[in-house]
């Protein structure tokens, strides 16, 4: 392989993330409410519905929760 041929090309993700299959159901789910509690961890909202952002607000009321 010509190493000159991706010389060009930068990384997708920062080097400190990496990529991650989902293997099953819990596994999504989990992923899902990471992504939901995340700004609740930080500080930013008190309550995941209170971050504008985030599929909470479609998602929150079904049998996804916290």
């Amino acid at each position: 392989m010509n190493p000159d041929l991706h010389k060009d090309e930068a990384p997708i993700w920062q080097k400190r993330f990496w990529e991650h299959h989902l293997r099953d159901e819990a596994d999504f789910r989990a992923h899902i409410r990471y992504c939901w509690i995340n700004p609740v961890k930080h500080g930013l909202v008190g309550h995941p519905r209170d971050w504008p952002y985030s599929s909470w607000h479609r998602d929150g009321s079904k049998d996804l929760h916290l």
